[in-house]
C-alpha cells in the first residue's frame, strides 16, 4: 500500500494541517491567497501521483488542466515538466504539491535516490504522513507485475506469489521503502489481459 498527501518546503507558512477539501480549494484555484499564498504544483501530464491526487480531490486530470487551472503549474520556470515525487522542484516557499509518501521514506531512507529537497510531507485530514500507508486518506494499492505464465515458476512463486513469500514475509523491507503491508500480501488474482 502506498499513499499520497501534499508536500510544502521546511521553510513554508502553508499550514502543514490542511484537509482534502482546503487542498482542493489551492488545486481549483478558489482559494484564498492561491498565486501568492499557495502556489501549486502538479507533476506532468501522465503522472500516476497527478492523475490519483486529483481523483482523490474530486478535479478531473486533463492535458490542458493547467490552462483550465491557471493558479497551477505542471512546469518550473524553465519549462522542463515537474517529475512526480520530487521535492526540488518546490523552490518558493509558496509552493505545493502532491507526494507519494512511499516514495518521500524511501528517499529519506536513503534506499532510493534523495530528490525531496527542502519538502516535507504534511499531515491530510488529521492523518500523520509518517503512519502506516494503510491508514492515511489517500491510499492505494501498488503491485508487483509478474508474468502470469510464471506463477507457478521459481522464482517468482517463492519470492512473489502467497502470503508465505519473501515479499510478504520482509515487512521491514516494505517499511523501509515506505509502503505499508496489503492484507492481501501476495495474491495473484489480479491479472491484465
Amino acid at each position: 500500500m502506498d499513499a499520497v498527501t501534499y508536500a510544502v518546503r521546511a521553510d513554508s507558512a502553508i499550514s502543514k494541517k490542511l484537509t482534502t477539501a482546503q487542498l482542493k480549494s489551492i488545486f481549483n484555484c478558489t482559494a484564498p491567497g492561491v498565486g501568492t499564498t499557495y502556489k501549486p504544483l502538479l507533476p506532468h501530464f501522465g503522472s500516476g501521483t497527478r492523475s490519483f491526487f486529483l481523483s482523490q480531490l474530486g478535479l478531473t486530470d486533463a492535458a490542458n488542466y493547467t490552462t483550465t487551472f491557471s493558479c497551477v503549474k505542471d512546469v518550473d520556470a524553465a519549462n522542463t515538466p515537474i517529475e512526480e515525487n520530487t521535492g526540488t522542484f518546490l523552490v518558493e516557499p509558496a509552493n505545493v504539491a502532491p507526494y507519494s509518501i512511499a516514495s518521500y521514506q524511501a528517499q529519506v531512507n536513503g534506499v532510493i535516490p534523495a530528490v525531496q529537497g527542502k519538502a516535507v510531507l504534511a499531515t491530510l485530514n488529521g492523518i500523520s504522513p509518517t503512519a502506516l500507508n494503510t491508514s492515511s486518506s489517500f491510499k492505494r494499492d501498488v503491485y508487483n507485475v509478474i508474468p502470469s505464465g510464471q506463477v507457478g515458476t521459481a522464482p517468482y512463486s517463492t519470492v512473489f506469489v502467497g502470503s508465505g513469500s519473501a515479499i510478504c514475509q520482509n515487512a521491514d523491507l516494505i517499511k523501509k521503502y515506505g509502503f505499508g503491508q496489503a492484507a492481501n500480501c501476495g495474491d495473484t488474482s489480479i491479472v491484465t489481459p
